[in-house]
Formats: structure tokens, sequence, C-alpha cells
């Protein structure tokens, strides 16, 4: 079986509401090929009330996969069965495994999971501290992954003052890629409008930096901060 059969095979399943058929193709596939057939797996599990819960059971699977392609497309699966409305309480832990991830793209699709996850109610405690830590990587994919994240992680209730230091510093790094700063701003912005006291720690931790404000995402972010 080749990559493009594994995952139209996968396609027609899902479409077909045949979760016994998935389990045993995603079973007989190989380390790889389970990355194709989880690639197959992000769309509307459909009216069959077992295949959300089904399919979220085989990313969590594949999140333990030798393979870094499979484990990328088990949290996109995450990510997309999440926003179907499928229970997501099995992929909690799954995910805050995939954020430890040594391969810097699972690392980066995991935090894009958590930002989406987030949004449910479960204790989120050690993710945000995996999340805070991104925001210094080396990999700049990853760092704008985490402010992203984090913005997300705000708007769900969840505090991230913690992570403002680390928020601040994505502003400094010199960097043609403008991503990182404009979502850590967001962040940031975020955070700092939900009360006095999270609008005067960031303008603490400002102060304790030096802002190129010729940056226009710079300069826009302390005209905003400004003006809270």
């Amino acid at each position: 079986m080749d990559a493009e059969t594994a995952y139209y095979r996968a396609l027609e399943l899902r479409e077909r509401s045949e979760l016994p058929g998935l389990r045993k193709l995603f079973g007989s596939a190989s380390d790889e090929l389970k990355g194709n057939v989880l690639n197959a797996l992000t769309g509307e599990p459909g009216t069959n009330p077992e295949m959300g819960p089904g399919i979220v059971a085989l990313a969590i699977e594949g999140a333990v996969s030798p393979a870094a392609m499979t484990r990328s497309w088990a949290c996109d699966v995450f990510m997309n069965q999440c926003d179907w409305g499928v229970d997501m309480t099995l992929a909690v832990g799954p995910v805050l495994g995939l954020l430890r991830d040594h391969d810097d793209d699972v690392r980066r699709m995991a935090a894009y999971a958590t930002g989406i996850i987030c949004k449910r109610k479960f204790d989120w405690s050690d993710h945000l501290v995996q999340l805070n830590r991104f925001l210094v990587d080396k990999n700049l994919y990853v760092s704008e992954a985490a402010a992203w994240a984090l913005a997300q992680m705000s708007r769900s209730k969840q505090d991230i003052n913690f992570a403002v230091p680390n928020l601040v510093k994505v502003l400094v790094k010199k960097r043609d890629y403008d991503e990182p700063r404009k979502e850590a701003c967001k962040a940031m912005l975020h955070h700092a409008r939900k009360s006095v006291a999270n609008r005067d720690l960031l303008r603490r931790a400002v102060k304790t930096v030096k802002l190129n404000d010729q940056w226009k995402v710079v300069k826009r972010f302390l005209d905003q901060l400004g003006q809270l």
C-alpha cells in the first residue's frame, strides 16, 4: 500500500462511517503510512456517534508513532475533530506529550492543537508551561505557534500572566519574519485588556527591555498599550 492509496482508502471509510474498516486500515499501515491515514481523518466525523471518538482514538495512537509526520498529523486530527465538537478529554494528555516532542514541526502543531482544544474546560497548567518555553525556542515557527496559542488561551479565560516576560522577549528578537511578534502582541494586548493589574504588569515588563519602535508591529503595539 502506498501513501496515496492509504489516504484515499481512509477518506472513503470515513465518509462511509466505517469505523471497523478504519481501525483495520490504521492497524495494518506502516508508521509512516499511518500519517496518510490520519491526514484523511480531519474532516467531519458524520452522524455515527462512534466515529468522532473513534477517530480521536486513532490519533492518540498516532501521537506516539516513531514517525514524526504521523505525530504531526495526530495534532491536526485533534484540532479538526475538536472543531467538529468531538469530546477531546482523552486527547489532553497526548497533546502535552506532543508539546514535549523533539521534532520542531510536531511541537509547532501541538501548540496549535492546544490553542484550539483550550476552549474546553480542562487543566492546562502543564501545557502553559511548555508554551511559555516555546516563546524563546530557536525555531521561529514554534515561537509563533506558542504566541498564537497563548492568545487563544487568554480568550478562553486562562491566566497567562507568567508568560508576559517571554512574550515581551519575542518583540526584541531581530528576525525578518514578523508573525511571532504579531501573535505575541495579540496575546499581550488581550491579556492586558482583561484587568488593570494585567495592564500594569505588561507595562512594567515592557520597560525592562529596549524595543525598536521603528518596527511597525512594535510601534502599533506600544501605541495600543498606551491607550489602555
